[in-house]
């Protein structure tokens, strides 16, 4: 991901950047043609369950090394798609300086204000549930959990590499910005 490059959200279906640098605000001139993915996702969800449950009835460890093992796996996994889906995405960006009034500036910033608050406190239940999700599979190692442990820890990943918590503080340095004009 480029560092000097930070995505506050979506403003009429244009993706939003905020240039750390220079201070500007572009969006992302690429039209997404991707409509399908969430059908992808959803059949992948339901197609695999069957698997999932199967797994589970079959395969159980006894043993803590093989079960610390495989909990390390899925969580460096998750770290490297994490991270490559998000860097593949800031690849593909080709980005316009965009121009909003006042007005349309703060409706946006105060929408995306509630946005990032709310992706902070799913960041935080998704910690404590993986957390708590990855004692239990030491302790019973069932399969299930390791997809939860997966879901959430994808989620904290992923709140950690789009940089939440410093968007928080740009989109709150910007609002005063625009209440001061």
């Amino acid at each position: 991901m480029n560092n000097k490059i930070l995505a506050l959200g979506t403003y009429y279906s244009n993706d939003i950047l905020y240039d750390k640098q220079t201070n500007i605000l572009y969006k992302d001139v690429n039209i997404n043609t991707n409509s399908n993915k969430n059908y992808l996702v959803v059949s992948l969800t339901l197609f695999s369950l069957p698997i999932v449950r199967w797994l589970t009835q079959f395969l159980h460890f006894e043993n803590s090394f093989i079960n610390s093992f495989i909990l390390f796996i899925v969580i460096f996994l998750t770290f490297i798609l994490t991270h490559s889906l998000v860097k593949q995405k800031f690849n593909k960006l080709q980005l316009e300086v965009i121009s909003l009034t006042d007005y349309e500036k703060k409706e946006f910033l105060i929408k995306e204000k509630k946005n990032t608050e709310i992706a902070i406190t799913i960041f935080f239940i998704s910690l404590m549930l993986s957390i708590i999700c990855m004692f239990i599979y030491l302790l019973i190692s069932s399969i299930i959990l390791i997809f939860i442990i997966f879901g959430c820890s994808f989620l904290v990943f992923l709140t950690l590499e789009l940089s939440t918590f410093e968007r928080k503080r740009i989109i709150n340095k910007l609002i005063k910005e625009v209440e001061i004009k």
